[in-house]
């Protein structure tokens, strides 16, 4: 039996009372590992964890080699000159996916380029995934799910059925994703949870979790 937009609502308040409450990354994990998130876990395996960095330099060093182009687009008439083969594996899996403009809204990310007006939604997400991966400090990784969990935390009444449908993202939720943002940074959480390594790190896996169970798919009308 499908659970409620109530029982949804109270589930969510509960884990982020939680998170709040949290002091160890070793909390994070029991709240994670709960009866009804274990199957919306993320799977380490499909997504391990990113631990490197992409710098700015990089990126214009690659452009300098007419690798990427001055628009941030990957330079497709020297795809042979890359011998990296690794790199090689990665581009022909980005050329089955047909997914070789996703690298431009990447790389505008990580040069913190200016949105070009009439720019698409789905960029949002691959822009910062740019900045993520830049390094620079409090940008996290954004996706529907998390951003779903967090939309209904911050609903005061059991009237959560648009944020249990919400999508793919877009435009409409950028200030939902910068308050989100601000939120995963702020002093809300324990001094000593802030104190231990990558804890916004669980904190994502947890909400990314919560969003997956609160999903509804949208009643066509």
């Amino acid at each position: 039996m499908a659970e409620t937009d109530a029982d949804v609502k109270k589930y969510i308040d509960e884990k982020f009372d939680l998170i709040i409450k949290a002091k160890t990354i070793e909390d994070l994990l029991k709240i994670e590992n709960s009866s009804k998130l274990k199957k919306h876990r993320t799977n380490s395996e499909v997504y391990p964890r990113i631990d490197f960095n992409i710098s700015r330099s990089e990126i214009e060093e690659l452009k300098v080699q007419g690798i990427i182009n001055a628009d941030s687009t990957i330079n497709h008439t020297r795809l042979k000159d890359i011998s990296d083969p690794l790199a090689r594996l990665f581009l022909l899996i980005l050329w089955k996916n047909s997914d070789f403009q996703k690298i431009k809204h990447v790389n505008d990310g990580i040069l913190n380029t200016p949105p070009a007006s009439g720019v698409e939604d789905t960029a949002l997400v691959f822009r910062q995934l740019g900045r993520y991966i830049s390094g620079r400090n409090e940008e996290p990784i954004i996706d529907q799910h998390v951003v779903r969990a967090y939309a209904i935390s911050l609903q005061k009444s059991i009237h959560i059925a648009t944020q249990r449908e919400m999508g793919l993202l877009t435009l409409d939720e950028a200030e939902l994703i910068e308050k989100y943002k601000k939120w995963l940074f702020s002093s809300n959480f324990t001094s000593e949870l802030r104190s231990c390594d990558g804890y916004t790190y669980y904190i994502d896996r947890i909400l990314m979790a919560l969003g997956r169970y609160a999903k509804k798919k949208k009643v066509k009308k």
